[in-house]
């Protein structure tokens, strides 16, 4: 991984965030006027480009990052030395919120692609917490959607095989980002992050999609992925169809 652009480093572009909080960015977009000035004043704007680390797994948890433009990982180093995929953030995220329960950062944040990211400071953020409820609702409603798309992962590990695994995490990478213009979905997610992400080796995720692909469940170009029969994944992941 790369080096981390401290929010405390004085080569790292800083400026007011004034986008991260529209009313387009979910949790922290449902602020009046004046409740969007306060949060708006002296918060700070970083830039950090792929790979780039917004904050260290142990490291002193001064702080959050509320996402407004582009895509992260979350990681944790087990104890086999190697980083897993905890869950996956996009624009209206809120990250290192653990900081409500522990001094340190429990995951790794890593940018995967360009990310534009409002800092706030930790005793910043707690005040804004405590002095508007429907803040702190909507952010542990999106708490508990995050928890529970963790839960599924894991009981997915224990219940399901490599292939209803991956065919749900593709499902789930459609609901959570989208679609690009071309009907790809909308994540720049590596072959072997998405194996990570779905508990498979580089060489099993590699045999799945090309097994997709030739029953045109799926194409692929360039690394991206197009879902064409979404009955039949959902069908194939054991998901209940709606």
């Amino acid at each position: 991984m790369s080096k981390k652009k401290n929010p405390d480093a004085a080569n790292v572009s800083v400026a007011i965030h004034k986008d991260c909080f529209k009313a387009t960015i979910y949790p922290l977009g449902e602020f009046c006027r004046e409740e969007h000035a306060i949060i708006l004043d002296g918060r700070q704007l970083y830039q950090f480009e792929k790979d780039d680390i917004l904050f260290r797994e142990h490291e002193t948890a001064n702080g959050v990052f509320c996402l407004g433009s582009g895509r992260a990982k979350l990681i944790k180093r087990g104890h086999d030395g190697r980083d897993h995929i905890v869950r996956l953030a996009k624009p209206g995220d809120v990250l290192g919120i653990t900081l409500f329960t522990s001094p340190t950062y429990t995951t790794s944040a890593v940018a995967l692609d360009e990310v534009q990211a409002c800092y706030i400071s930790k005793i910043n953020f707690l005040q804004i917490f405590a002095a508007h409820p429907r803040f702190a609702m909507n952010l542990m409603r999106s708490v508990a959607r995050d928890i529970g798309e963790v839960e599924r992962r894991i009981a997915g590990v224990c219940q399901k095989t490599a292939r209803q695994r991956v065919a749900e995490i593709l499902l789930m990478l459609l609901n959570r980002y989208g679609i690009d213009q071309y009907q790809y979905l909308d994540i720049p997610l590596p072959l072997k992050d998405l194996a990570n992400f779905s508990c498979t080796s580089c060489a099993t995720l590699s045999r799945l999609l090309s097994d997709f692909k030739k029953r045109d469940l799926i194409r692929v170009k360039r690394h991206k992925i197009k879902l064409v029969q979404l009955d039949r994944l959902i069908q194939i992941a054991k998901l209940p169809a709606n």
